[in-house]
């Protein structure tokens, strides 16, 4: 297990809450920090629930107090006039985002975020606008969710010879994109409908609420089709992957940047896509998950993931700050694409 796979171990907490955040943020040197997050809810959300932490509203809104604190909110337009050398920031800034679309985005996080004055980025996949499809990773959450709660049996649907509960359930949980209809025929075989589900419970933003959105200053960027991992397929399909889900942003009016996040991870990503990206492409800026890290493309950011636990905030950027620390010496803060 590497440094960054024990980020939230006992000895890093206690460093991440000990040692003065002040001293932490100078000595990184950091001018902009990308926090970002899925969605927001006091409620259960079955889709979610099994995927990663969900911040409470009262967490969130703890997140944002001590943000205000130690940084300056910055839109897109003044991130990319900062990253022109066209806007000099006079205090450390943050750059929030919120990836997948989810309909606690306009419920819940965006009345948030306009009471206090912070601007964000929102980044959609198109295939779950409108509740046209539900993403595989969200099927995996529920039929998890329908298992625990013993409202489906999965020992008859499948072979399951040896494999116990927890087991199964891992098993559920790592289907891969190019394996998605295995959630499809374990839905079938179990009467559970994801048709009826998203009727019922509309996960994904709607276009209106998208409109709405961006009237109220938010902006909308994309991110893939459908949620695929890239490492995980070929480099024609990221780029249709890719060019799809921004030409759907622009033709729907949703933003006249072209701007996009990576679904998952851009890890194992080539330089090939990102000339691409940049240059057939057009894209304004486009953004990972890899915490606090420098890249060899000056517009591609990025971004400190914020569900991985249920820390606080400055625990959670603290002992991202630590990483990069300690990282330095070895010369590992840089990503090389090949």
């Amino acid at each position: 297990m590497n440094i960054k796979e024990n980020l939230f171990t006992p000895i890093l907490k206690v460093c991440a809450s000990a040692l003065p955040f002040g001293v932490l943020k100078k000595l990184t040197g950091q001018e902009v920090i990308f926090p970002t997050y899925h969605l927001v809810s006091n409620q259960e959300v079955p889709h979610v629930g099994n995927l990663y932490q969900i911040r409470s509203e009262k967490l969130f809104h703890e997140d944002l107090e001590f943000m205000l604190k130690h940084f300056n909110p910055i839109s897109i337009d003044e991130l990319l006039k900062w990253r022109n050398g066209q806007l000099r920031l006079n205090k450390p800034s943050f750059f929030l985002s919120f990836d997948d679309g989810l309909r606690e985005v306009n419920e819940v996080i965006a009345p948030i975020l306009i009471k206090k004055g912070i601007p964000a980025a929102f980044f959609i996949n198109p295939a779950f606008v409108d509740n046209k499809e539900l993403m595989f990773r969200n099927k995996a959450s529920l039929l998890i969710d329908r298992f625990k709660k013993r409202k489906i049996n999965f020992k008859r649907t499948i072979d399951t010879t040896g494999v116990n509960e927890d087991q199964f359930i891992q098993i559920v949980k790592s289907v891969k994109y190019r394996e998605r209809d295995i959630l499809d025929k374990l839905a079938l075989a179990s009467e559970f409908s994801f048709s009826d589900y998203l009727n019922e419970k509309k996960p994904y933003l709607e276009s209106e609420k998208i409109l709405q959105l961006k009237l109220q200053g938010f902006h909308i960027g994309a991110h893939s089709v459908d949620h695929p991992l890239y490492e995980q397929i070929t480099l024609q399909e990221q780029v249709v992957q890719t060019s799809e889900s921004v030409d759907f942003i622009i033709s729907k009016n949703f933003s006249k940047l072209r701007t996009f996040a990576f679904p998952f991870t851009d890890h194992g990503v080539s330089k090939t896509l990102f000339n691409q990206m940049y240059e057939n492409m057009r894209l304004d800026c486009s953004f990972g998950v890899a915490g606090i890290k420098h890249e060899n493309f000056k517009f591609h950011f990025q971004r400190i993931p914020m569900e991985k636990s249920l820390d606080s905030a400055r625990k959670i950027i603290a002992a991202e700050y630590i990483y990069y620390i300690l990282k330095t010496p070895l010369g590992k803060n840089h990503i090389n694409r090949k």
